[in-house]
Protein backbone atom coordinates (compact mmCIF):
# COMPACT_ATOMS: atom_id res chain seq x y z
CA UNK A 1 0.00 0.00 0.00
CA UNK A 2 1.35 3.64 -1.05
CA UNK A 3 1.50 6.10 1.71
CA UNK A 4 -0.95 8.68 0.17
CA UNK A 5 1.67 11.43 2.30
CA UNK A 6 4.19 10.71 -0.16
CA UNK A 7 1.93 12.74 -2.80
CA UNK A 8 1.99 16.00 -3.21
CA UNK A 9 -1.14 17.42 -2.32
CA UNK A 10 -2.40 20.37 -4.66
CA UNK A 11 -6.03 20.34 -4.69
CA UNK A 12 -6.40 23.75 -2.63
CA UNK A 13 -3.31 25.60 -5.08
CA UNK A 14 -5.08 24.82 -7.74
CA UNK A 15 -8.83 25.33 -6.56
CA UNK A 16 -7.74 29.08 -4.99
CA UNK A 17 -6.78 30.86 -8.14
CA UNK A 18 -10.38 29.44 -9.46
CA UNK A 19 -11.97 31.21 -6.70
CA UNK A 20 -13.03 34.43 -8.57
CA UNK A 21 -14.44 32.29 -11.68
CA UNK A 22 -15.89 30.03 -9.78
CA UNK A 23 -17.84 32.63 -7.31
CA UNK A 24 -19.06 34.42 -10.82
CA UNK A 25 -20.16 31.31 -12.11
CA UNK A 26 -22.28 30.76 -8.84
CA UNK A 27 -24.02 33.95 -9.02
CA UNK A 28 -25.23 33.39 -12.54
CA UNK A 29 -26.84 30.64 -11.22
CA UNK A 30 -24.50 27.58 -12.36
CA UNK A 31 -25.24 24.33 -9.80
CA UNK A 32 -21.53 22.87 -8.15
CA UNK A 33 -21.55 19.78 -10.23
CA UNK A 34 -21.71 21.98 -13.62
CA UNK A 35 -18.53 24.07 -12.55
CA UNK A 36 -16.89 20.79 -11.33
CA UNK A 37 -17.44 18.76 -14.05
CA UNK A 38 -16.26 21.89 -16.81
CA UNK A 39 -13.51 22.50 -14.76
CA UNK A 40 -12.36 18.99 -14.57
CA UNK A 41 -13.14 18.55 -18.66
CA UNK A 42 -10.98 21.60 -19.31
CA UNK A 43 -7.98 20.51 -17.28
CA UNK A 44 -7.86 22.89 -14.88
CA UNK A 45 -8.80 20.96 -11.83
CA UNK A 46 -7.82 17.21 -11.10
CA UNK A 47 -9.82 17.23 -7.02
CA UNK A 48 -12.85 15.12 -6.73
CA UNK A 49 -16.51 16.87 -6.46
CA UNK A 50 -16.40 16.33 -2.81
CA UNK A 51 -13.21 18.12 -2.21
CA UNK A 52 -14.76 20.38 -4.91
CA UNK A 53 -17.39 21.05 -2.26
CA UNK A 54 -15.60 21.53 0.32
CA UNK A 55 -13.77 24.13 -0.42
CA UNK A 56 -16.81 26.19 -1.75
CA UNK A 57 -18.33 25.08 1.41
CA UNK A 58 -15.40 26.89 3.70
CA UNK A 59 -14.67 29.98 1.17
CA UNK A 60 -18.29 30.87 1.18
CA UNK A 61 -18.20 30.50 4.89
CA UNK A 62 -15.30 32.67 4.85
CA UNK A 63 -17.18 35.72 2.49
CA UNK A 64 -20.81 35.36 2.00
CA UNK A 65 -21.41 35.72 -1.77
CA UNK A 66 -25.40 36.31 -1.75
CA UNK A 67 -28.44 35.92 -0.76
CA UNK A 68 -30.27 33.89 -3.34
CA UNK A 69 -33.55 31.74 -2.66
CA UNK A 70 -33.51 29.39 -5.34
CA UNK A 71 -37.44 28.66 -4.78
CA UNK A 72 -37.62 32.19 -6.19
CA UNK A 73 -36.66 31.51 -9.96
CA UNK A 74 -39.18 28.50 -10.30
CA UNK A 75 -42.80 30.45 -11.56
CA UNK A 76 -43.15 27.64 -14.45
CA UNK A 77 -43.58 24.29 -14.63
CA UNK A 78 -40.72 24.18 -16.83
CA UNK A 79 -38.15 25.70 -15.02
CA UNK A 80 -38.85 23.36 -12.24
CA UNK A 81 -38.45 20.33 -14.89
CA UNK A 82 -35.16 21.78 -15.70
CA UNK A 83 -33.74 22.40 -12.43
CA UNK A 84 -35.07 19.34 -10.91
CA UNK A 85 -33.27 17.19 -13.89
CA UNK A 86 -29.96 18.76 -12.97
CA UNK A 87 -30.75 17.61 -9.53
CA UNK A 88 -31.30 14.24 -10.68
CA UNK A 89 -28.23 14.68 -12.96
CA UNK A 90 -25.70 14.61 -9.70
CA UNK A 91 -27.41 11.30 -8.66
CA UNK A 92 -26.64 12.73 -5.04
CA UNK A 93 -29.72 11.97 -3.02
CA UNK A 94 -29.20 14.35 0.01
CA UNK A 95 -28.92 17.03 -3.10
CA UNK A 96 -32.48 15.60 -4.80
CA UNK A 97 -33.97 15.85 -1.79
CA UNK A 98 -33.17 19.60 -0.91
CA UNK A 99 -33.84 19.95 -4.61
CA UNK A 100 -37.65 18.68 -3.88
CA UNK A 101 -37.86 20.50 -0.76
CA UNK A 102 -37.02 23.78 -2.81
CA UNK A 103 -39.60 23.21 -5.73
CA UNK A 104 -42.09 22.84 -2.41
CA UNK A 105 -41.06 25.91 -1.17
CA UNK A 106 -41.51 27.51 -4.77
CA UNK A 107 -45.18 26.13 -5.04
CA UNK A 108 -45.79 27.52 -1.55
CA UNK A 109 -46.13 24.43 0.20
CA UNK A 110 -45.05 24.73 3.89
CA UNK A 111 -44.50 20.80 4.29
CA UNK A 112 -44.39 17.90 2.28
CA UNK A 113 -47.07 15.54 2.38
CA UNK A 114 -46.31 12.17 3.13
CA UNK A 115 -47.33 9.86 0.63
CA UNK A 116 -50.02 6.88 1.47
CA UNK A 117 -48.80 4.20 3.62
CA UNK A 118 -45.84 6.33 4.73
CA UNK A 119 -45.26 7.28 8.44
CA UNK A 120 -44.43 10.78 9.52
CA UNK A 121 -41.85 11.27 11.51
Amino acid sequence: MTDWRANPRIGKSQFIPLLPEIKKRLTMGETYKQIHDDMITRGHLQIGYDQFTRYIRKSINETKLYEYDPAAALTDPESIAIFMADALETGDAEYIAKALAVVARAEGMTEAKSQPGEVDT
